[in-house]
This record gives C-alpha cells, sequence and structure tokens, in this order.
C-alpha cells in the first residue's frame, strides 16, 4: 500500500476523531490529577508527540514517520489502558468520575465522516 494512501488516512482520522478524542481526554480525564503527575505528564506528551507526528504527515509521506505513528499509537494505547485509567480510577472521587463520565458522554462524535479507501480491507 502507498505510504501516501496511509498518511492521508491518519491526517483524516486525526482531524475527523482523534484530535477531539484527545481534548476530551485533556479536558475530562487526564486533568484528575495533578499537572505534575508522571502519569500526565506522559499521556499529555504521547498526544502532543502524535499530533506533531501527523502534522509532519501533512507534508511528507516517509515510511518511517507511519512507522513511528503506528507504534507511538499502539503505546499510547496499551499506557492508558494498563497504567493511567486505572490510576484514575483508584484515585479519583467518584464525584469526579461520574463528572467526566458526563461531560464524555454528551460529546457527539463525528460518525458522519466519510473516507472511502479502504486500503485495509481484502479485495478478492
Amino acid at each position: 500500500i502507498e505510504a501516501k494512501r496511509i498518511a492521508d488516512y491518519i491526517v483524516f482520522f486525526y482531524a475527523s476523531g482523534l484530535q477531539a478524542h484527545f481534548k476530551l481526554e485533556e479536558e475530562y480525564v487526564f486533568s484528575l490529577l495533578p499537572k505534575n503527575n508522571e502519569l500526565r505528564v506522559k499521556a499529555e506528551a504521547q498526544h502532543s508527540k502524535l499530533k506533531e507526528l501527523v502534522d509532519i504527515l501533512k507534508l511528507t509521506y516517509n515510511a518511517d514517520i507511519l512507522l513511528q505513528f503506528a507504534e507511538l499509537l499502539e503505546q499510547h494505547i496499551r499506557f492508558e489502558e494498563r497504567e493511567l485509567f486505572n490510576f484514575i480510577e483508584v484515585n479519583a472521587s467518584s464525584e469526579l468520575l461520574l463528572n467526566a463520565a458526563s461531560a464524555i458522554s454528551n460529546y457527539a462524535r463525528n460518525d458522519k465522516a466519510n473516507w472511502n479507501d479502504e486500503f485495509w480491507a481484502k479485495t478478492y
């Protein structure tokens, strides 16, 4: 698959949902921790690095950048699932967790965003 097709999709995916997802996490989830908490700092740094890689992909279709994005996104998801969210759940009050859940559930996803080039789908 051409690097350009993958890069174009990543840029689209970031703009149509991932960017807003990151903002929600930062505003309602990460904010449950102090600004200097090492887990929060790591999560926010990963968000920043992912955005930086997307910005690079807007300009170039470098396979190394695509690989960096894929690896970092996977690391970020695993970090959130295995460490960050568990830590927040144990350390934040029930009231704050409920407020965050309510705010996030009220967010309307952009399900109308369309991407027609499903390069990942098998064609026979």
